[in-house]
């Protein structure tokens, strides 16, 4: 990826041969399976940061023990230019959370996990649109249970369509 940076206006240059994503995302949510039900991994311009990531949000979606659906989210941002092998989240070249969407008494509860460590060991080949990785990360809180991924692959081919 190509960045130019004039004045007000930057412009980015990057593979435009995108194909829809496919593959896979798995990992363990406090040692429970989250085997994704589907995935999207594309660049994303974050405009408060004036920055260009890829980002990849992978979902699943399961039943609590009264039966009701609960959406957990696996979403990971990754500086558009990271470098192959082994990034920590402490460093700031990848950023991870964890969430669960669910209905609580008629009403949608967002619960989210900011990972506060953990790394990435990626090999992301552009040319060829193949991204792969190994990952763990966690949540702490002082107040509420925390959350640990662990054991987590990815394993992508192709990119989708830039995200707004």
């Amino acid at each position: 990826m190509t960045i130019k940076e004039k004045n007000m206006v930057t412009e980015f240059i990057f593979p435009s041969d995108e194909s829809p994503s496919s593959g896979s995302v798995r990992a363990k949510i406090n040692s429970v399976e989250f085997v994704a039900d589907g995935f999207n991994f594309a660049y994303d311009y974050h405009v408060p940061m004036k920055r260009m990531y890829l980002t990849l949000a992978a979902a699943q979606q399961t039943q609590d023990s009264q039966g009701e659906n609960v959406l957990s989210i696996i979403e990971v941002v990754f500086n558009a230019n990271i470098q192959d092998g082994r990034n920590d989240i402490v460093n700031g070249h990848v950023h991870a959370t964890f969430f669960t969407l669910e209905k609580v008494n008629n009403k949608s509860r967002l619960r989210i996990f900011n990972a506060d460590e953990g790394s990435f060991d990626i090999t992301f080949d552009r040319e060829k649109n193949i991204y792969k990785g190994k990952f763990h990360f966690q949540s702490k809180d002082a107040v509420h249970p925390g959350v640990l991924i662990s054991d987590g692959e990815f394993d992508i081919t192709g990119r989708d369509s830039f995200t707004i």
